[in-house]
């Protein structure tokens, strides 16, 4: 049987080996099934129950790759059932001994309506750049339409093609120490023409002695900013996070 106390390697109990004990899978009746977040644009379906397998790729704490089948995804008990050949039997992985989960079926946007009233609106979808700091470090570098925080962790939805079709990644909170999505403050801030670089650059500097204040307070503390221009640029997108750790 895994020992959900150690990290993942990557690998499954040899067929033929000793018999695992037997194993208690997810009560289907008295758990509702999950529904895997899709990405936060009307042009994309509302996420629904998972009733079948999906096609996964898991990226251990070692970043060993491995592909699977994803058969349970219980949240609440932090703890993922896959399936990884050539085994047969079911997996138990808790949230700590993985740093991601890939659904890799392709979600497309839908297809508008003949006749919609509003195909810009509902048809919007942007990209952002987004940079994971890993908990035992190094970082993961992409981009992704939309993201989704939950208690657990983070959602991803890494753009496939010029049409919009993403792939569906999770990586636990255990996992990543901080992350951002979307443009910095600072170089929001440049670009409107609400500080200069190097006013950024001395802030960032100052930051570095003051690790508990935030970016946007010291600009504001030192008048180089406007309080309407650091607590919300006027190019927030939707997608973006203008939250608390996106002010640095």
């Amino acid at each position: 049987m895994t020992d959900l106390s150690a990290p993942w390697n990557g690998t499954c109990p040899r067929a033929g080996g000793p018999a695992a004990a037997p194993r208690r899978e997810p009560d289907k009746v008295a758990r509702e099934a999950f529904g895997w977040p899709t990405p936060p644009f009307a042009s994309y379906p509302a996420p629904t129950p998972q009733t079948d397998p999906m096609p996964c790729e898991i990226v251990g704490l070692n970043d060993k790759h491995t592909t699977g089948r994803l058969t349970f995804f219980v949240p609440e008990e932090a703890v993922a059932h896959v399936q990884i050949p050539p085994a047969r039997t079911t997996l138990p992985l808790r949230f700590d001994q993985f740093r991601a989960l890939t659904l890799t079926t392709p979600l497309a946007p839908q297809a508008l309506a003949p006749g919609e009233p509003h195909p810009e609106l509902l048809g919007q979808r942007s990209e952002s750049d987004f940079r994971i700091t890993w908990s035992s470090g190094g970082e993961l570098a992409g981009r992704s339409i939309g993201h989704v925080e939950t208690e657990h962790g983070l959602f991803l939805f890494p753009p496939i093609d010029a049409a919009g079709s993403v792939r569906r990644m999770f990586v636990p909170r255990a996992a990543y120490a901080s992350f951002e999505v979307g443009p910095k403050i600072g170089e929001l801030l440049v670009m409107n023409k609400h500080a200069t670089a190097q006013q950024v650059e001395q802030a960032v500097d100052a930051q570095k002695n003051l690790r508990s204040q935030k970016l946007g307070d010291i600009l504001l503390m030192r008048r180089w900013c406007r309080p309407s221009s650091c607590s919300r640029p006027s190019t927030a997108r939707p997608g973006c996070r203008w939250c608390a750790s996106a002010m640095r």
